[in-house]
């Protein structure tokens, strides 16, 4: 989610972990952010996440991406007007 304008209507929740599995399947552009869209293999939720955290995730000591895949925990975490998942790992 970009943007406060886009914020209208939106219920507000405590941020909260969650385990899933979610698979890269895309790129897209806001005004001022390039993110990778990831799928969840449960349920098709999508969620951006920001190129950085595709970063970390490579930058792990074991790898954690097989076929396109991540499996583990998640969260959610704000760069300046943009939100998106977080990876904290697989345990």
């Amino acid at each position: 989610m970009t943007y406060h304008e886009d914020w209208k209507g939106i219920i507000w929740i405590q941020n909260f972990v969650f385990e899933d599995t979610l698979k890269v399947v895309g790129l897209e552009r806001g005004r001022s952010a390039a993110r990778f869209v990831l799928e969840s293999v449960t349920d098709n939720k999508r969620y951006p996440m920001f190129m950085s955290g595709i970063l970390d995730i490579l930058k792990r000591p074991r790898m954690v991406i097989e076929e396109g895949k991540i499996k583990g925990y998640w969260s959610f975490h704000k760069k300046g007007s943009n939100y998106a998942v977080y990876y904290l790992g697989e345990e």
